[in-house]
């Protein structure tokens, strides 16, 4: 469900993101090394002697600012308090999907979406969700208002995607021509459809598409699936035709899953239940969570801090792209009524309804998946110690895009 193809376990390469000082900021090192309950010693981590433990974490996609969070825990020394070594593993954009289940030698942590995990424990896994990073889904269905790019395929299809009054809602996409992404990438929005009676073929023409803006700017399909951190931001990014000039949020109209309650839990922390219980390794997790929220509070009281760290750790994107998307992430994550982490039963059980209905399970759990105990062990020194992991009074900043990106 997000821009990038499911995850795939064995990714081609590796990663380690590299320690460098931080940018100027309000007291970063201290923070690191100093707040109340972080250093080794009270958060029961072991000695500065003892070796650092080595753990990977699997990503669903390359390095950027979705993942902002993990890459300042390891700028601003969060990992090396907790006396870990952490390795980034990032995923490769158009992978074969494989479910993050059982490889024999796979990473300690994976940051997958919840439908994903409900199919790998149909079938076996014994992976848990320890931490449900992202509050809110980032899909979207975006489209170009009248005086868009006209179409470039052909005739018959030019006609169902030629640019028309934009649609009051999801519903209202019937006989478009919509770009979605492979299944089961496309589960949201075609869950949101079908609750407006749209089947392919009669209430809509579907058309796969990359994950880009591509088959949108071209005019080759009238609608299409996106991720409002990133697919929406490439669209702001090109020129629009009609006026010569960088393409406006005016320009987009947005239909969202949510609007039919089709949306569902993405990004969340994973780690296999027979990892967990083996000897100190509950230690380790509770470590690294703590790192990781520790580095998504300061990501989000020091945006453009994170944006350079991202740039600093060889994303392929450009700095207003990192900037925007930090921007929007952080609004899925913040503010979280519950705490950073914790899940939502409302919305747990709606993408339970969501992935059953669209077949990507065949039952309704039995057991939960959701296991907070890592969490709570990780987070209690930190609101103990004052750090807010709620933020209600959480604002987006307002930030814009360069052409192209950069």
């Amino acid at each position: 469900m997000r821009r990038h193809a499911l995850l795939a376990v064995a990714a081609a390469s590796a990663i380690a993101v590299a320690a460098c000082s931080p940018i100027a900021s309000p007291s970063p090192s201290a923070e690191a090394s100093g707040s109340p309950g972080t250093s080794p010693g009270a958060s029961g981590s072991p000695e500065p002697s003892v070796a650092p433990t080595s753990i990977r974490v699997q990503l669903p996609g390359p390095i950027d600012a979705e993942f902002a969070g993990l890459i300042a825990a390891e700028k601003l020394g969060y990992y090396d308090a907790e006396n870990l070594k952490v390795t980034l593993v990032p995923g490769a954009s158009g992978a074969d999907v494989v479910t993050p289940a059982t490889a024999t030698n796979g990473p300690e942590f994976t940051i997958a979406d919840v439908p994903e995990l409900l199919a790998a424990r149909e079938k076996g896994s014994d992976l848990l969700d320890i931490a449900q990073l992202f509050q809110r889904s980032g899909t979207i269905v975006m489209a170009i208002r009248p005086g868009g790019p006209a179409p470039t395929s052909t005739p018959a299809a030019s006609a169902s995607s030629a640019p028309s009054p934009a649609p009051a809602s999801m519903c209202d996409l019937k006989g478009r021509k919509i770009g979605l992404w492979a299944a089961p990438a496309d589960l949201e929005v075609t869950a949101a459809l079908s609750s407006c009676s749209l089947t392919p073929g009669s209430g809509y023409i579907r058309s796969q598409t990359a994950m880009d803006a591509s088959a949108l700017l071209s005019g080759a399909v009238g609608a299409e699936e996106a991720e409002i951190y990133d697919q929406y931001a490439q669209v702001l990014e090109a020129t629009n035709p009609a006026s010569g000039q960088q393409y406006t949020t005016d320009d987009l109209v947005t239909y969202s899953p949510e609007d039919q309650a089709s949306n569902t839990l993405q990004d969340a922390v994973l780690a296999r239940s027979a990892w967990l219980t083996a000897t100190g390794n509950s230690d380790v997790a509770a470590g690294f969570l703590r790192a990781v929220v520790k580095g998504w509070v300061y990501c989000r009281d020091h945006q453009e801090d994170c944006v350079q760290f991202v740039v600093q750790a060889g994303t392929n994107l450009g700095t207003t792209h990192q900037r925007w998307m930090l921007n929007e992430v952080n609004a899925l994550i913040w503010p979280a009524s519950d705490g950073i982490g914790n899940v939502d039963a409302v919305q747990w059980q709606r993408t339970i309804d969501v992935t059953l209905g669209a077949g990507l399970i065949t039952k309704r759990p039995t057991d939960n998946a959701f296991d907070g105990t890592y969490l709570q062990s990780a987070t209690g020194e930190l609101t103990v110690g004052g750090m807010d992991l709620q933020d209600p009074a959480f604002q987006k900043l307002v930030v814009a895009v360069a052409p192209g990106g950069r």
